[in-house]
């Protein structure tokens, strides 16, 4: 896509919702296709003001005040192999040693996750003008949603500001974002490594959603709210059926 930045309106980016405390203000949505990009930038237009920036980013606020923004990205590939795993009673890996990692080299930003009130209209608009999918529901505490195109289990987790979870206090806030590993060697390793090195460690440890099924760990962040590698999400596609659980079920054990 050439940019020609006399074509566009250069303004600051759009003040929205007040997020309380330090963390991520804005998340761009990357698409490879200039035709859709174009298409929903078009759609968006119609009931609220878009400030397109010099390099061709439109952004937005949703019908919540949050601050988005749109970009033509073609997504460089990822490459990862995992090692065979052996199990007792099953050899997947014979007469062949592991890989050795002395740090977590995260491959991608897997989601992030914001505390918000009113967490159900936050994704009636990703759904009804971004195209997002429907993924999970927690019943009245938070909705995990994914990009069109997109075989994540989420690429954005909105839940309500007021659920009894660490890190929320009843206040819009920016919660997490997962940075993906290969595994989970490669997630220890990268724990370790912080640890080492003097960073505060994780209050919930290491474990498993089961929403998600993704292997986690959460550490602090410098930036505003925590850091966590994960790995080993679910995957989906059109064919999925959307589950609703309780609270309760939903939260992660160590």
């Amino acid at each position: 896509m050439q940019i020609n930045p006399t074509d566009f309106v250069l303004a600051d980016r759009p003040q929205g919702l007040d997020v309380n405390g330090i963390g991520v203000r804005e998340v761009v949505w990357g698409g490879d296709a200039e035709a859709d990009f174009q298409s929903l930038v078009d759609d968006i237009k119609r009931d609220r003001e878009v400030m397109i920036d010099a390099t061709g980013v439109a952004h937005f606020l949703d019908d919540c005040g949050i601050p988005y923004g749109l970009a033509v990205f073609h997504r460089r590939p990822i490459t990862t192999a995992p090692d065979p795993t052996n199990s007792p009673g099953r050899i997947s890996r014979l007469i062949q040693t592991r890989k050795w990692r002395v740090r977590a080299l995260p491959k991608n930003i897997q989601h992030v996750v914001f505390g918000i009130n009113n967490h159900e209209e936050a994704f009636r608009f990703l759904r009804d003008r971004l195209r997002f999918r429907l993924s999970d529901v927690m019943r009245g505490s938070g909705i995990f949603a994914r990009c069109d195109g997109n075989n994540d289990h989420h690429q954005i987790f909105f839940v309500e500001a007021k659920t009894c979870i660490e890190g929320l206090d009843g206040k819009n806030r920016f919660h997490h974002a997962n940075f993906g590993v290969e595994d989970i060697y490669e997630l220890m390793i990268g724990v370790n490594r912080m640890k080492r090195r003097g960073w505060p460690k994780s209050t919930t440890g290491l474990g498993r959603h089961r929403l998600s099924s993704g292997l986690f760990c959460y550490m602090p962040c410098p930036a505003g709210g925590q850091a966590e590698y994960g790995t080993d999400f679910d995957a989906l596609d059109d064919n999925w059926v959307p589950r609703v659980y309780e609270l309760k079920f939903s939260i992660p054990r160590g």
